[in-house]
């Protein structure tokens, strides 16, 4: 496992992101925070969707406080998976519109 994250942390250095989705479902609960906290210095301003594998208060609370704009558990429910894609859809879009809204100053 640590020798496939080095590999993505690799790729996505210096890179910029329009959405970041995080699946717990192979990751030792020790490591969740570690992962969280790293996505959040590589891609500091994109949205973070994370997608638990069990529903969990304290994961969604680290996952929140890490900045996710979105929280799911599995099994996924389709009416859920769309609301989540909306709130990430409109999460984008105020981002675009603050840039233009400074650009236009």
């Amino acid at each position: 496992m640590r020798a496939s994250l080095d590999s993505i942390w690799e790729l996505a250095d210096g890179r910029n992101f329009n959405l970041v989705v995080v699946d717990d479902e192979l990751l030792p609960a020790n490591e969740r925070e570690v992962l969280l906290n790293r996505v959040r210095r590589v891609t500091n301003r994109a949205p973070l969707l994370y997608v638990a594998s069990s529903h969990d208060a304290e994961v969604e609370r680290a996952a929140r406080c890490s900045g996710a704009v979105c929280y799911i558990s599995k099994p996924l429910e389709p009416v859920k998976l769309a609301e989540m894609l909306k709130a990430w859809l409109g999460h984008l879009l105020n981002r675009e519109r603050q840039a233009l809204s400074h650009v236009a100053r």
